[in-house]
This record gives C-alpha cells, structure tokens and sequence, in this order.
C-alpha cells in the first residue's frame, strides 16, 4: 500500500462463507517483546497501527507506522458462530 505500510496475508481455510456472512471474525497479535500477552487489533502497539480485513479464506493485517518492519509476532484469528441480526 502506502509508505511505511507493512502487509500480511494469512490464509484461513476455515474462514468460509458462512463465516463471513454470519459469523464473527476477530484478530489478536502477540510481539516478542511481550511475549505475555495478546493485543486485540485495530490497535496501536510498539510505533505501529495495527488493523485488519477478510475475505473468504483470507485475512489481510496491515501495520502502518515505523520505517522498518514490525518485529515478529503471533497472530491469533478467531472465528465466532453468530446468527445474522436482519
């Protein structure tokens, strides 16, 4: 994307239609300078900005801030069954 914009694809197989109609899909990041705790996204963590997309099969992380990459960390995906409100 933009400058100082960092991206990851991560492929989630069970991220199906249902999934992304109905259901509930959150992300939480663990970097290894914290290595105690998650940080559920969007957020700002260590300089960056943290937020997220998905599509069926994929989500899209995306870190904006810093000049350099953001340290490596753990991504946690949760899919939620939820039942669709209209």
């Amino acid at each position: 994307e933009g400058n100082n914009t960092y991206i990851k694809d991560i492929q989630i197989s069970d991220l199906d239609k249902r999934y992304y109609e109905d259901g509930h899909v959150s992300v939480a990041i663990n970097v290894d300078s914290t290595p105690d705790r998650y940080v559920a996204i969007p957020s700002e963590l260590k300089g960056y900005k943290f937020s997220y997309n998905y599509s069926i099969g994929v989500i899209r992380i995306y870190a904006n801030g810093l000049s350099s990459p953001p340290e490596n960390m753990i991504i946690k995906v949760v899919l939620t069954d939820a039942t669709i409100g209209n």
